[in-house]
């Protein structure tokens, strides 16, 4: 599998999960669900440095 869908994968999941919430929860609850994403993946990776710097690098560009 190349980097580019592996990523495609990722996105695919990931907008799936926001629709689904929206559908359940409504759209008020995307932010409190992608909170609880990213303190979920920065657990994972045990990385507060590498989490804080993704944090950051992705609120550019918006």
């Amino acid at each position: 599998m190349t980097q580019h869908s592996r990523i495609e994968t990722v996105y695919e999941a990931l907008a799936e999960a926001i629709d689904a919430t929206e559908a359940t929860a409504g759209q008020s609850a995307t932010p409190v669900y992608l909170a609880k994403l990213v303190l979920a993946l920065a657990h994972a990776l045990d990385d507060p440095a590498l989490v804080t710097r993704l944090i950051d690098q992705c609120r550019s560009d918006l």
